[in-house]
């Protein structure tokens, strides 16, 4: 029986550091999201080198934003989750860090807003309506994903 334990336990560590092994080939070969983003929109958009030179600006300055702003709501979610795991719960300080969290999340919104208009004062009136499709392509690609999940 010893035998059998040790041989299946084997078994699942092969299994295991293969899979992860396997994944990682994956990640060393992927694009940065704002990268690949950017290569499909110059695609699909027909963007000139200037739309895209501007585009890529526009993704740089948002995306320090934005990781600040992450970052920030990361800091206070596990904070939430420190006050919440206490045996004394202060609900005042939760509430204070849950309005800074939902605070945060509505600037990462309004940021994604305004990066989204300043890409479309890049177009032209037909890669405009070609950008909005796309974008309800997505979210109807996402849409289906949650129903299925569900």
């Amino acid at each position: 029986m010893t035998q059998f334990k040790t041989t299946c336990l084997l078994l699942i560590i092969a299994l295991t550091s293969s899979v992860s092994v396997f994944a990682n080939q994956f990640d060393d070969d992927r694009q940065p999201k704002g990268k690949q983003m950017l290569q499909k929109m110059e695609q699909m958009l027909d963007l000139s080198s200037d739309q895209v030179t501007a585009i890529k600006q526009i993704f740089q300055s948002s995306k320090q934003t934005a990781q600040s702003d992450k970052a920030k709501l990361k800091q206070l979610q596990k904070n939430i989750k420190q006050q919440m795991d206490q045996s004394s719960v202060d609900e005042q300080s939760i509430r204070k860090l849950a309005h800074q969290a939902a605070d945060t999340r509505v600037n990462l919104m309004l940021l994604k807003h305004a990066s989204e208009q300043k890409i479309k004062s890049v177009l032209n009136a037909e890669q405009q309506a070609k950008f909005e499709l796309i974008k309800e392509m997505r979210a109807d690609k996402r849409q289906q994903r949650r129903n299925r999940q569900q």
